[in-house]
């Protein structure tokens, strides 16, 4: 495994980026926007896309920078204290709610571990469960942490988002506010083989097996390590599920008749007084399939963790197109976790309301990103760091400007270092100009000037 650069971490230590050039406006011009050149691969084509800064912006006037709890919550504003971290709707907008009862927006980076190495070229490689590791000694874990700690809070960070080193921030001596990720669907699936061997001709999930909910159970046992840790913001219980919605139905019946999957799907038809089935049985019977899913996960989860949410599964691709999805699972999640590509950014009109309605729930964006190299992956390609900051700052403010968006999480960690194992300057600085003014842009938004 990879041990720390300390001269990396050193200079992590010491970084200081404020440099108001970088704000991502376009060479002191007050346009209501700045074009960005994006494409969508490597070998695409170039298009110009409108992009909101803070330059952009004069008619924001930031002020002071709100004082924040040792959680990163907002001290100017509280409500009733729980002790962890959880969700409400206040004055017709969804916040977080850090223990000590301070409104918390929740802005992070996935994949932050001392044990990654930066500088990966904006290479989107393998997402690493850098939670699990733990093969340097505590004296260079900790001081590992320290500096990168040192790194995210000057930058206005306060989460550690998906596969991050929770376990080492947890033994060192800088908490962080973090996420879990439990993968439930995904492990089950691994073991369900020994009760339904055989090839599946399409990827499913498997909330009728009856051996299910007994999984969720034992699976959960492993929550009650951290339930009474404030710092945890709360569980992800997998992470890109298969959830299309088109043939569904058809797709589950072709499952052995001795199958559960199959099973459901022909009681599901007969319930609707059988036939071919037509677009109406697939997205009812996907709404049922999320629903079993997650109310199965979710009845575990807080039966050995009361204290922490659930964050959902991290929907992704056709999932964001299927009003099922988000019916399904709002009743049994916290909020809705959404990994959020294809999009230059949210607009009043986006769909990110349409999801919050239909599940009455937050959502918390997950993953999201632009870089300048690199190949695969599903994030935007730009042509300079300073471009991929305007990226940053667009995205930041159009979720901030929505009311039922509750914090994004950047990808990732490595992605933020050149080539030569420096945090990308023009990429930080314009992180930094955003994230210092968090609270008081969500108030310009709201019309607290």
């Amino acid at each position: 495994m990879l041990k720390p650069s300390f001269p990396m971490l050193l200079g992590v230590l010491v970084l200081r980026l404020a440099n108001p050039a970088l704000l991502g406006g376009a060479e002191g011009t007050l346009a209501e926007y700045v074009k960005v050149d994006v494409r969508a691969s490597p070998s695409g084509k170039w298009n110009a896309y409108e992009t909101r800064t803070l330059a952009t912006m004069p008619e924001f006037k930031s002020g002071a920078p709100v004082q924040l709890s040792k959680y990163g919550g907002r001290m100017d504003r509280k409500e009733t204290a729980t002790g962890f971290f959880h969700v409400a709707k206040l004055d017709g907008r969804w916040w977080m709610v850090d223990p000590e009862g301070c409104l918390f927006v929740s802005v992070g980076i996935n994949t932050v571990s001392p044990m990654i190495k930066p500088g990966a070229g904006n290479d989107e490689d393998t997402n690493n469960d850098s939670d699990k590791r733990t093969d340097v000694n505590a004296e260079t874990n900790d001081k590992g942490i320290r500096s990168i700690a040192d790194l995210l809070h000057d930058n206005g960070f306060n989460t550690l988002g998906c596969w991050s080193a929770t376990e080492l921030f947890c033994k060192s001596s800088t908490p962080f506010p973090y996420c879990l990720r439990w993968n439930y669907m995904l492990t089950y699936r691994h073991q369900r083989q020994k009760n339904y061997p055989g090839k599946e001709s399409v990827e499913a999930l498997y909330p009728f097996d009856p051996e299910f909910e007994t999984f969720c159970e034992e699976h959960s046992k492993q929550l009650e390590a951290t339930k009474n840790d404030p710092w945890l913001l709360g569980h992800f219980i997998d992470n890109e599920m298969p959830l299309d919605e088109d043939n569904i139905v058809n797709h589950y019946l072709k499952f052995p008749h001795d199958d559960p999957c199959h099973q459901a799907a022909a009681k599901f038809m007969a319930s609707r007084k059988g036939g071919k089935p037509q677009k109406d049985d697939d997205r009812a019977f996907l709404q049922l399939v999320v629903s079993e899913y997650y109310r199965k996960v979710y009845t575990a989860i807080k039966r050995h963790d009361p204290n922490h949410m659930a964050l959902g599964s991290r929907f992704h691709g056709k999932a964001l197109h299927s009003p099922s999805v988000f019916k399904g699972a709002g009743p049994h999640t916290d909020l809705i976790s959404v990994n959020y590509y294809h999009s230059w950014g949210p607009t009043k009109d986006h769909p990110l309301d349409a999801w919050a309605d239909l599940a009455g729930k937050p959502i918390l964006i997950t993953e999201w990103y632009a870089r300048t190299g690199g190949k695969g992956g599903a994030g935007w390609y730009v042509k300079t760091e300073s471009d991929r900051g305007k990226f940053y700052q667009h995205m930041a403010i159009g979720l901030l400007e929505n009311r039922n968006c509750v914090g994004w999480h950047w990808f990732k960690y490595s992605m933020m270092f050149t080539g030569d194992n420096q945090p990308s300057t023009d990429l930080f600085s314009a992180c930094k100009a955003l994230n210092t003014h968090l609270y008081s842009l969500a108030d310009f938004f709201l019309g607290k000037k």
